[in-house]
């Protein structure tokens, strides 16, 4: 076999192998959650960015935390801990929304400017007449149901796999009358298969319901 030959041959095992770890380069790249968002991604934390591909294509939007990454999918909130060497770990807490839309339109709300997030993400219609605002703390996520008038506020289920109770706050309800704010009674009760429903005591059936807890992922 010619010299030239063998150099030919020997450039495409070289082109060959170059692009083959490349390609391997992008699939654990892809599988790692967000691990290489941008710099001001990784130091903003609180802030709420929208999936443009940087997160598995189920999430709408996403949140950077030091060591894990939390994903706003149609029905749930997922958390991805990653150990130190940015692999993920087993445990992926995750708070799931029982019977809720598939499809509910998620938008973010107040844009924070340079950074291209959102301070705060809204499920509209998670359940019929019940939106789901989900925002970010020092180290929890707050979360508001409010309920419309006429909505059912019995229709919110919801289970927390991989969560302690003490994990999920106690919730805390109101209604808005003549500008004042009113509060209402209310709770979470056991529900069916090991899920966690809230319950409601008398209250306004003529003006919407805010109610809000928070998640400690």
């Amino acid at each position: 076999m010619t010299r030239s030959v063998l150099l030919v041959i020997g450039g495409v095992l070289m082109v060959t192998a170059i692009s083959a770890y490349v390609v391997r380069s992008l699939e654990v790249e892809g599988s790692a959650v967000v691990t290489n968002a941008r710099a001001d991604a990784v130091t903003a934390m609180g802030v709420f960015y929208p999936n443009l591909g940087q997160a598995p294509s189920d999430a709408f939007f996403f949140l950077k935390r030091r060591q894990s990454a939390v994903l706003l999918k149609a029905t749930s909130i997922d958390v991805e801990v990653h150990a130190p060497d940015n692999r993920r770990s087993q445990r992926r807490p995750r708070l799931y929304f029982v019977s809720a839309s598939r499809s509910p339109k998620v938008v973010g709300l107040e844009p924070i400017a340079g950074l291209s997030g959102f301070k705060a993400v809204r499920y509209h219609g998670i359940y019929p007449g019940i939106d789901l605002t989900v925002a970010a703390e020092t180290d929890k996520l707050s979360a508001t149901f409010t309920v419309a008038v006429g909505a059912d506020p019995s229709l919110i289920l919801f289970t927390a796999d991989g969560l302690d109770d003490a994990l999920v706050g106690i919730p805390t309800a109101y209604q808005v009358r003549d500008g004042s704010r009113m509060p209402v009674s209310v709770s979470f009760e056991a529900g069916l298969y090991g899920s966690t429903r809230l319950t409601l005591g008398r209250y306004d059936v003529d003006v919407p319901v805010e109610i809000d807890f928070r998640v400690g992922i």
